[in-house]
């Protein structure tokens, strides 16, 4: 017999019934169904003592490491398990059957281990166990597993309301759903089908949420005869949710059938996505019993055993053929991808990296994850670049003081330049889909111009301190924002924001780093003083392989007041094609317009390679060789991995660790005479491309690209090929 086949909301001839919606705070009756539901599933957990299990599960992992440039395919993991749980929380797991997909391997392995699985057992039915009833909290691993909605005591803790009704022949079934009453309490929420006669649990659809973000050091030690030796590991998850598709129960106590498992982990750079579809396909209820449980007749024993002609289809012989298509691999990124995304749009929108991480992380409880840190560090950093030398920053937020608020509080000092920096900001979600946000800044900072995206703060302090590579131009601000925003999608977003700020020229003070001594920093260039008011506008669309960023600017003197009239439009449009199993495509396209006189801090420049970002920059010229209040660039590029020619015939075991690349560039900047004008006098850089600037280039690296050649032609060096070995840069 198999699980589906007793499962009672089945594909049978169905009506469903609208139903008035029925609150059990509201009505004793209802209430009191629940309760009698309760009773009998918790006297039928109470004769569980164990439960054996076999079934199969698929593991989707999507790996990425953006400091390396690194998006991979993703792996497909898929096993056959035998599991015992016992009472009260005891998993035993053993492997009998593994198979892994990855970018470049196919392999099958027959084997006995322990893999980790979630628990479908592991659900409190003991009220006292978390505080209830002013009982002492169980002493337990995970004393905050949330407490079932149908144990004794549950309606403490969880709003039940009746949604809806389900007819089928001569069957009636109630849509229950259910939630905790406090938002910030892990547990379930979803439908569970209730049988008002029988007072059973029939069928549930539910998301079971672990309301936490973890990040736990994980020491072990191992101790032979002559060493001692250990091992430092970190495991973790955020945003892990736990979705029951369907349930079979044992008397009135669900068992799991299909399970949906997603979580990641992001730790110092390196972001895994894992999707786990997990399908039980035998249980075994008390095994080793010779009486029978006391239960009703519809609990009996369950013995559903493997079948062996599903596994040996799907566990056919090993080869490249049977890798995840193109397609399956393409649907996989894009789902990851497209949440990552969505999750990054905040870094971009809001102006202080407090809030943004707030904002996301609120947005992210809307589509099932939840953050119980209401009072968190956001930020104990140590900076370093030219202006500042070593800086200190601390920060920290205060979430929910008042519902979907975020304050956030942070402060820095600089020991070169002996300045010290704070800021104060606010943002609220005021509707319940949280798609329309407003956020306000006070600050006193340290400005720059360039892309945070691209080179974010600690990318910047390394490369810095380390070869003197410092990539921003820097400029003291001290003003105000007040910003509108909403989020039209969960990839599309616009944000208008309304800026006084007063700005004032900084210079360098330090030349220290570790290497490179003797080299000098790049002078900071000097900046038109002034008052700066003016209304900015950002229009941001990231989704799977694409990037479409839109900003604009506004001010006036005689409208807006302040010392600048300009109007300025930049875009950015990155597309990546994955056009071949072992191949990409790149493009990136760039522009920039203004009317006015733009003063330099509202400059634009490109040129020259990012420290571990390869992609979307001139590769031929120096950072930062052109500027300019107007300009276009693109780039385009084509890179193939050494195993598409291992695959090919050439079995050279090295050459799968390589990566081909060619690119062609094109770039044009020239500048107003109104800009001209404004910045006559300052030690500002004022190179344009004087007419198009063009190379082409071919590139040879390992897979990470952390040793690279290029080979590079340019319409600036005429005939000449210059020769370019890069380490991680």
């Amino acid at each position: 017999m198999h699980f589906k086949s007793r499962v009672w909301i089945i594909t049978l001839s169905c009506l469903v019934i609208g139903a008035t919606s029925l609150h059990a705070d509201s009505n004793p009756q209802f209430m009191q169904l629940i309760r009698d539901v309760q009773i009998k599933s918790q006297e039928v957990y109470d004769v569980i003592d164990s439960v054996a299990f076999e079934g199969h599960t698929k593991a989707h992992m999507y790996f990425d490491f953006k400091a390396f440039d690194v998006s991979m395919i993703p792996y497909l993991e898929e096993y056959y398990f035998n599991g015992f749980w016992t009472k009260p929380d005891s998993l035993r797991l053993a492997i009998h059957a593994l198979r892994v997909h990855g970018q470049d391997n196919d392999t099958t392995e027959i084997l006995k281990d322990w893999l980790p699985l979630p628990n479908p057992f592991r659900f409190i039915h003991d009220p006292s166990s978390i505080g209830m009833e002013e009982a002492e909290k169980a002493d337990t691993e995970d004393p905050y597993w949330p407490l079932y909605p149908f144990s004794v005591g549950a309606d403490s803790l969880y709003d039940y309301k009746r949604t809806g009704e389900i007819v089928f022949e001569d069957n009636r079934v109630w849509i229950v759903d259910v939630k905790t009453k406090d938002p910030k309490t892990p547990g379930m929420t979803g439908s569970f089908y209730i049988d008002p006669a029988q007072k059973t649990v029939v069928g549930s659809d539910v998301i079971f949420n672990e309301a936490a973000s973890i990040f736990e050091p994980d020491v072990t030690t191992k101790k032979s005869e002559n060493s001692l030796s250990f091992n430092i590991g970190f495991r973790g998850s955020d945003n892990h949710r736990i979705k029951t598709k369907q349930a079979l129960f044992y008397g009135t106590y669900w068992l799991p059938v299909e399970m949906e498992e997603e979580f990641e982990v992001d730790f110092m750079g390196f972001k895994l996505n894992i999707r786990r579809e997990i399908d039980f396909n035998a249980y075994l209820i008390n095994p080793g019993r010779e009486e029978k449980p006391a239960l009703a007749d519809s609990g009996k024993q369950i013995a559903l055993f493997r079948n062996a002609e599903l596994e040996a289809e799907l566990f056919p012989e090993s080869g490249p053929d049977n890798r995840l298509s193109m397609e399956e691999q393409e649907a996989l990124i894009r789902r990851f991808e497209d949440q990552i995304k969505s999750m990054d749009l905040y870094k971009e929108l809001f102006t202080s990296e407090l809030l943004s991480e707030d904002a996301a992380g609120m947005d992210l409880e809307k589509i099932g994850g939840r953050q119980l840190r209401t009072l968190q560090n956001i930020s104990n950093v140590a900076t370093y670049n030219r202006v500042e030398g070593l800086g200190l920053h601390y920060g920290f937020s205060a979430r929910d003081l008042i519902p979907n608020t975020s304050i956030a509080v942070s402060g820095a000092y600089g020991f070169k330049d002996k300045e010290w920096e704070g800021e104060a900001g606010l943002f609220w979600f005021p509707g319940g889909q949280k798609r329309f946000f407003m956020e306000g800044n006070a600050y006193r900072s340290l400005g720059f111009e360039e892309d945070k995206q691209q080179i974010s703060t600690i990318k910047n302090s390394w490369t810095s301190l380390l070869f003197k590579e410092d990539y921003r131009d820097y400029y003291y601000k001290q003003g105000f924002r007040a910003g509108l925003g909403l989020k039209l999608t969960d990839n599309l977003a616009f944000k208008v924001d309304a800026v006084h700020q007063d700005e004032t020229s900084a210079i360098s003070h330090s030349q220290f780093s570790l290497f490179r001594y003797n080299k000098r920093f790049r002078t900071n260039p000097q900046i038109v003083e002034g008052v700066y008011r003016g209304v900015e506008g950002k229009l941001l669309y990231h989704a799977h392989n694409w990037q479409v960023d839109v900003l604009g600017a506004v001010a006036d003197e005689k409208i807006l007041g302040g010392d600048f009239t300009f109007k300025t439009i930049q875009s950015h449009v990155s597309r990546t094609f994955r056009t071949g199993y072992h191949t990409r495509l790149y493009l990136h396209l760039n522009g920039m317009w203004s009317d006015g006189a733009l003063p330099p801090q509202q400059w634009v420049d490109f040129g020259g390679k990012i420290f571990m970002d390869y992609h979307g920059h001139i590769r031929g010229v120096g950072y930062k060789a052109f500027t300019g209040d107007r300009m276009a660039s693109g780039i385009a590029e084509y890179s193939i991995n050494g195993s598409a020619l291992y695959d090919a015939g050439l079995k050279w075991n090295v050459i799968k660790g390589l990566k081909f690349s060619m690119w062609t560039g094109v770039g044009w900047s020239d500048f107003s005479n109104e800009s001209l004008a404004l910045a006559k006098g300052l030690d500002t850089p004022i190179t344009t491309t004087d007419d198009l600037y063009h190379e082409i280039g071919f590139g040879l690296s390992d897979r990470f690209n952390i040793l690279k050649l290029d080979l590079i032609r340019n319409s600036v060096e005429g005939n000449k090929i210059l020769f370019q070995f890069n380490f991680m840069k």
